[in-house]
């Protein structure tokens, strides 16, 4: 039986090293091991990156959609058509003392001191979305384009057409056709 295997095992042999001699390589008679040489070893710190454990639930509030009583704007929740009645949108989503907002109130809060960078901030406003006001109690401009505000950071964009702006283009007012946004209020 002994003799059997050494046989079979130098037929084996012979047939690795001819495999070999055509592919022009080296036979390995035996596998070579190679370290891996990403291999880090664990460790010795025991901080884990899932969230601890609280025994107590936490609350985090999210941005409030219902207006503060001294912060006199407020954004609707659903976006409406240029050609909707933005007057009464206001009304029905926040109540009897709200209307659509006026560039001249953003204009007048502004110059009231008060920071035009947390009037961005208290409405959530993102960059260049637009947000439906009216200027000067007009709701269009030339009869076709209606007036929006839109939150610019300092960077107008190419091709804007900026009719006034607060402080260095944070905000700008413009005016455009075919909208659907959300309506800017002010409580009055």
């Amino acid at each position: 039986m002994k003799s059997i295997s050494k046989v079979i095992s130098l037929a084996a042999l012979i047939a690795v090293t001819l495999a070999c001699s055509f592919t022009s390589a080296t036979p390995t008679p035996y596998p070579t091991y190679t370290p891996n040489p990403t291999y880090t070893p664990y460790p010795t710190d025991t901080t884990t990156p899932y969230p601890t454990y609280t025994p107590y639930p936490t609350y985090t509030p999210e941005a409030s959609l219902t207006p503060t009583p001294s912060f006199p704007f407020a954004l609707t929740i659903k976006k409406y058509h240029e050609t909707d009645n933005l007057e009464s949108a206001c009304g029905l989503e926040l109540g009897s003392m709200w209307r659509i907002a006026d560039w001249n109130d953003i204009l007048a809060y502004s110059q009231a001191g008060n920071s035009i960078e947390g009037f961005v901030s208290a409405l959530a406003l993102k960059e260049i979305t637009i947000y439906l006001v009216t200027n000067n109690g007009e709701s269009w401009y030339s009869g076709q384009r209606h007036y929006y505000i839109e939150f610019h950071n300092h960077n107008l964009p190419y091709g804007f057409w900026s009719h006034a702006n607060i402080d260095n283009h944070y905000i700008d007012l413009g005016s455009w056709y075919g909208l659907e946004a959300e309506i800017l209020c002010y409580k009055s």
